[in-house]
């Protein structure tokens, strides 16, 4: 039932009444020109789309910044792209190049990849793997997806809020960023299920905000920011699990939110650049809704699981996978509305 222009803008006005590193280094790696010959040469442009998002972003490669002039990154079918020899070069890879078949290996010890430009296939123990974009050549740079390094290389791979990409080979700096979507009993779950993970809470994870402060297991809310520290082992299970050794909580002093894990059923224009959603699936606490409609304003923190990427208000679609959390607000209709605090996309 679709409620009147009336009926609306007083619900909304209901709903918002009561809802409340290091300086870069200048080092300038090597360009691609030296082991280039023989390649199919791009525009020397720079796509339009450089800054996803609104976001310039910046490397943080094992501890190390690079200023974006030194790095160029951009997107590329929505995919973060960035430059192999920078990021090769750094984890102490070795490239050769092989002009007859514009193929590029990266060897390290008994690491063996290759990639080809013009062509998504990339190999992870010499078997053949997609990743939506083939390597491209811009401004004399090879360029791939940032997933290369995070699902081929296997590298910890971060990229925040502020667009910074940390990259990582140290098992001391493997740190993970991701949003609480589950908790139960004496486990977390963070970033869903296609690009999750289950962590186990031990007697000897650490937890604590930000700032130090000790915080328990109890302290921990659905749709909370943390930084996580796993175990090195992990199940093959989708999602793996682990055990966590460090729990960071970034936003400790968020207000409780209500949780609801499915699909969105509906999405509707309404007013002033905001929609309605419907999201059906299985309620994540006692209070929560198997079925609720969800008022999505440009105050809404929408995410993606994959890379922790901002997602745009209108990429909202019937079908997707989410997590969505609301405060406890919500009207008596069937199914309730309430006020989208905080939406989580798998994607």
């Amino acid at each position: 039932m679709k409620p009147t222009a009336l009926w609306k803008a007083a619900l909304f006005t209901t709903l918002f009444a009561t809802t409340t590193t290091s300086a870069y280094a200048m080092y300038i790696p090597d360009q691609e020109k030296n082991i280039t010959n023989g390649y199919t040469q791009a525009p020397t442009v720079m796509p339009a789309d450089y800054s996803a998002n609104g976001l310039t972003h910046r490397l943080v490669i094992n501890g190390t910044g690079y200023a974006p002039d030194q790095t160029s990154i951009y997107t590329s079918h929505n995919q973060i792209m960035v430059p192999v020899r920078t990021i090769a070069d750094a984890l102490g890879f070795t490239l050769n190049w092989h002009k007859e078949n514009n193929t590029l290996e990266l060897v390290k010890g008994n690491q063996w990849f290759q990639i080809k430009i013009g062509a998504d296939n990339y190999n992870i123990a010499k078997m053949p793997v997609k990743l939506g974009v083939a390597p491209e050549l811009t401004n004399s740079k090879t360029y791939v997806p940032l997933a290369f390094f995070r699902d081929v290389i296997k590298v910890n791979v971060q990229v925040d809020e502020t667009g910074t990409i940390s990259i990582s080979d140290k098992a001391e700096e493997m740190m993970r960023h991701g949003v609480i979507t589950s908790i139960d009993k004496s486990q977390i779950g963070i970033n869903g299920f296609t690009n999750g993970l289950k962590l186990n809470i031990t007697d000897s994870t650490i937890i604590s905000t930000t700032d130090g402060r000790k915080l328990s297991f109890k302290d921990l809310k659905l749709g909370m920011d943390v930084d996580v520290r796993p175990e090195k082992w992990a199940t093959l299970s989708i999602p793996p699990m682990t055990n966590a050794v460090q729990i960071t909580v970034k936003d400790a002093n968020m207000n409780e939110m209500l949780g609801t894990t499915g699909e969105i059923t509906d999405v509707q224009d309404i007013q002033n650049g905001m929609k309605q959603i419907t999201v059906k699936g299985t309620k994540l606490s006692e209070q929560a809704q198997d079925t609720i409609m969800l008022v999505v304003s440009n105050k809404t923190n929408i995410i993606g699981t994959k890379d922790n990427q901002p997602v745009s208000i209108q990429e909202l679609k019937a079908g997707q996978k989410l997590h969505a959390f609301y405060g406890p607000i919500m009207t008596r209709s069937l199914p309730p509305i309430g006020q989208a605090e905080k939406l989580v996309i798998e994607n």
